[in-house]
């Protein structure tokens, strides 16, 4: 992963997302936002030390 926060920066500001234009307003700079919120949301956790163990097991 990033090892200094101008690489993080790079990596989160490239994340490929939905860029359908007839979907995401003008607010969203006509983009899905949610990949880089789930991913900082993610970091701040880990940050607090609220994340136990590196993989979690989805359950649908």
């Amino acid at each position: 992963m990033a090892s200094n926060p101008n690489n993080l920066l790079k990596y989160l500001t490239s994340l490929r997302t939905d860029k359908n234009r007839n979907r995401w307003t003008a607010g969203t700079n006509h983009r899905a936002p949610h990949k880089p919120f789930l991913l900082l949301s993610l970091l701040d956790l880990a940050a607090q030390g609220d994340i136990a163990q590196p993989f979690y097991r989805t359950v649908f």
